[in-house]
């Protein structure tokens, strides 16, 4: 599958099946497979790995990288700085992970 991103100032770069919603404003996914970043989470950044996930409503949030990692909705402000099933909970705005394994916050 490609890249699908048609919001405005967003830019997929690299790897494929990476998706940013069309009401992602600004979003960047620098490479990597089937890492998404959801409706109105804008200004988020992914910059590679596999299947990680900015959800709804998380914008101005960062994943590094890693593997099945989450920024759950309204999580704004927000970062995960790798590892793999990591996770920052709903409402946890300005939260960071510091990467390893299956840490949730």
């Amino acid at each position: 599958m490609l890249n699908r991103s048609r919001a405005t100032y967003s830019r997929i770069s690299g790897g494929k099946s990476n998706y940013i919603d069309t009401t992602a404003f600004a979003g960047t996914i620098s490479g990597g497979q089937f890492n998404t970043i959801d409706t109105l989470a804008s200004y988020g950044t992914i910059s590679g790995g596999f299947s990680n996930r900015i959800d709804s409503l998380a914008f101005y949030s960062t994943i590094s990288g890693g593997n099945s990692n989450l920024i759950d909705s309204v999580a704004g402000y927000s970062t995960i700085l790798g590892g793999s099933f990591n996770s920052i909970d709903s409402l946890s705005k300005y939260s960071t992970v510091s990467g390893g394994y299956k840490k949730c916050y």
